[in-house]
């Protein structure tokens, strides 16, 4: 199974000026998005799992944030 890792720097949200430091996320090549898609199909859930894969890649949502949709 693939994990997907993502890092950030935080910043403080009232200082208007600032700017995000650090590397830029990156990003996986289309090839490799399908590969996991299709790797993902032989989990226990395979629905959930690709949306849930779908969301971080696509919607750029977090693990936080997936886990409160309803």
């Amino acid at each position: 199974m693939y994990i997907l890792v993502l890092s950030y720097e935080c910043v403080d949200v009232l200082d208007r000026e600032a700017t995000m430091q650090g590397k830029q996320a990156k990003m996986g090549s289309p090839t490799q998005e399908r590969a996991i898609v299709g790797d993902l199909e032989t989990t226990h859930s395979p629905h959930r799992d690709r949306v849930m894969f779908l969301l971080s890649m696509k919607a750029g949502l977090r693990a936080k944030a997936m886990a409160s949709l309803t």
